[in-house]
């Protein structure tokens, strides 16, 4: 939609959303005791310290759920599986 947020900046906007979600997909894997592989497709962000927020939002809330096996391989997934600037631009 057109909404951007109070300061008109879409991407503060979107990586606040983005980090709002993360909390939540946590919470609700944990309340519905969802196991196995979970793909989460957030929205894309440019800005590589806001994929780094976000990651981290994840590590942390999962961390605070106890799923200590689930954060020590995150870091190795996102990585392996996040397009670089070129497959975007191609897309």
């Amino acid at each position: 939609g057109k909404f951007v947020g109070s300061g008109g900046n879409l991407e503060e906007t979107v990586t606040k959303n983005n980090l709002e979600a993360a909390e939540e997909i946590v919470r609700q894997l944990r309340l519905r005791d969802i196991g196995g592989i979970v793909v989460i497709d957030f929205i894309d962000m440019k800005d590589g310290a806001h994929n780094a927020a976000l990651l981290e939002a994840l590590r942390e809330a999962a961390l605070r759920g106890g799923n200590a096996e689930v954060v020590d391989k995150l870091h190795e997934i996102v990585e392996t599986y996040t397009p670089d600037e070129s497959a975007r631009q191609a897309g």
